[in-house]
């Protein structure tokens, strides 16, 4: 689907949120704030959504919903987020949930999902556990089966929607199992609340001699751990992508702070420090949107190699955003404390960011994921000269319907989109612009060093047990494959007309971002790159776009400025 007929649906999102500064607006912020302080979902909020029917982007095209990639969903869903996060999280945990069912379920599961999203209804995905965190394959469920039936005894916590879902699933080991909470007994499901996104339905679930039907499983017993892994390698792409737009809202909440509040004597915009701070948040927007942007469309186009793209989106992005915002923050100051007034919507963005790195997209989680592949990759799949479709690095390309059945847990040793580095430096079409054609050159020998080194990893360097060389390692791999989807999406735009896109300097000042993960001295962008890039920053605040990649129109805002 092309991003223009996505438009089409954002827009009219935006248009239903309506004025976010308007204190009469039931959708803006003063209304998320007064929600926040009651410890709630916002009412009206909910009500848009399902006006809307949000969970119809959860259901594949084919079963009557509108999901056909995630380049569609995460931008619907990021502007559901650059909003209200407790909303966007409330309901995008429905699809999370769901595409265990799209992966393993039968024809007449899947109708089931289908149909309880389609009414507006919300599911949850039972998976973590204190005992054991995010190791999922040590889940400590007890089903025990007896005939036709088998007889749920557990505890799990931290699942959002557990209190209100519809349809939830447990799992004993390796199995997938529905709960219809209507279907079991009262004493048997018991809700466990507990805190977390401050409004958000997260708590916890005790099942005790919950009885249900084995014949609802999805797929074969002992099949659990692949449809629930194949359901993390989406999540791990779309909600970084999706958290983005919090950051896109605090971005334009902290310039429009900065504009009006005034230091020795002119506007906090004047100083150069503070111009360079909001220039580098933009640039690290623009930089985590491509590397969101290239991986929801190889989850098309490549969708065999995903695993290792996802792994590094969860690996990078959330870390990037959160540093993003916490030096939005110190631009703020002490204003980012602020529960009342214009500035209180930040303190609730900054706040309600911190998930985007917790659970199976932690840092950690994700690099486990990718270690224990470097060293095959390293051997073969980053020696390969293939030629990516050119759709992989485009805004607008149509690249199809993702097929949930083509995803796959292991790549196969194949890498496509790291070896284009190498690629990137041999055909010297960026030799015009000489620091575009410096930084491949260098990112192309950081990535031979890194092959080098990651061809000797032993077999005790690949595990949880592992010494800080092996994630060090897999951190240089994730920085460099986000380079090289930076550096991608700036070929692919450059000749494209865009004002901005196809001029080097948003590229430069993301390469400079990540050359500092790759153990360049963190210092500031120079003025003539954080000139640029604020000017630009400024332009799309004066015309009301967003902050990402498509820098698309929002909601009409009478005071934002």
């Amino acid at each position: 689907m092309t991003y223009a007929a996505i438009l089409d649906n954002v827009l009219r999102l935006e248009d239903l949120f309506s004025d976010p500064w308007d204190a009469s607006n039931l959708l803006g912020f003063a209304a998320s704030i007064e929600a926040d302080e009651l410890g709630r979902m916002s009412p009206a909020g909910e009500i848009a959504l399902d006006g809307f029917c949000i969970n119809a982007e959860f259901v594949p095209v084919a079963h009557g919903g509108r999901f056909v990639d995630l380049g569609r969903l995460i931008a619907l869903m990021r502007t559901v987020f650059r909003r209200d996060p407790c909303l966007g999280l409330g309901y995008g945990a429905s699809f999370f949930a769901s595409v265990d069912v799209w992966a393993a379920g039968d024809a007449g599961q899947q109708r089931c999902i289908a149909t309880h999203l389609l009414a507006n209804r919300k599911l949850a995905c039972c998976y973590h556990g204190f005992a054991h965190g995010n190791d999922i394959d040590r889940a400590a469920w007890a089903a025990s089966i007896d005939g036709d039936t088998a007889m749920l005894n557990c505890v799990k916590q931290v699942i959002v929607n557990i209190s209100r879902a519809d349809e939830s699933r447990g799992a004993r080991s390796h199995s997938l199992f529905p709960v219809e909470r209507a279907a079991t007994s009262p004493r048997s499901v018991r809700d466990l609340p507990r805190c977390g996104m401050r409004g958000t339905p997260l708590g916890g679930i005790k099942f005790d001699d919950c009885r249900i039907d084995v014949a609802t499983r999805y797929g074969a017993s002992g099949n659990g751990m692949e449809p629930l892994l194949k359901a993390f390698q989406l999540s791990r792409i779309a909600l970084p992508g999706m958290f983005s737009g919090i950051v896109d809202t605090g971005l334009r909440v902290a310039l429009r702070h900065a504009r009006h509040r005034k230091l020795y004597g002119r506007a906090v915009t004047d100083l150069p420090l503070v111009r360079a701070q909001l220039a580098e948040t933009f640039a690290d927007l623009i930089m985590c949107d491509c590397f969101c942007t290239v991986a929801a469309n190889a989850a098309l186009l490549l969708p065999g190699e995903l695993s290792l793209h996802a792994a590094s989106i969860g690996a990078f992005v959330p870390g990037v955003l959160i540093g993003a915002m916490n030096n939005l923050a110190s631009v703020v100051g002490a204003h980012s404390y602020l529960r009342e007034g214009d500035m209180a919507i930040f303190q609730k963005l900054l706040r309600d960011l911190q998930p985007v790195a917790s659970g199976h997209t932690s840092r950690m989680n994700c690099l486990m994921s990718i270690l224990w592949q470097l060293p095959v990759a390293a051997r073969g799949a980053w020696s390969a000269d293939v030629a990516l479709p050119t759709a992989l690095f485009t805004l607008d390309g149509d690249g199809g319907t993702l097929s949930f059945s083509a995803l796959s847990n292991t790549t196969g040793w194949r890498d496509s989109l790291a070896s284009q580095l190498r690629r990137f430096a041999r055909d010297g079409s960026d030799a015009q612009v000489p620091e575009i054609a410096a930084w491949i050159a260098r990112l192309a020998a950081e990535f031979d060093a890194l092959a080098a080194h990651c061809a000797q990893l032993l077999p005790t360097d690949l595990t949880p047990d592992a010494t800080p060389k092996g994630f060090a390692l897999a951190s240089r791999y994730v920085a460099l494959l986000a380079a090289t989807a930076c550096i991608g999406v700036w070929r692919a735009q450059r000749h494209r007309g865009d004002t901005f896109l196809s001029q080097p300097v948003w590229l430069l000042a993301a390469l400079h971002r990540i050359g500092a993960l790759l153990g360049d001295p963190r210092i500031p962008l120079s003025e003539q790159l954080y000139e640029a890039i604020f000017d630009e920053l400024e332009q799309r605040y004066d015309d009301n776009l967003s902050f990402d990649l498509r820098a698309h129109r929002l909601a009409a805002s009478r005071s934002w400025h």
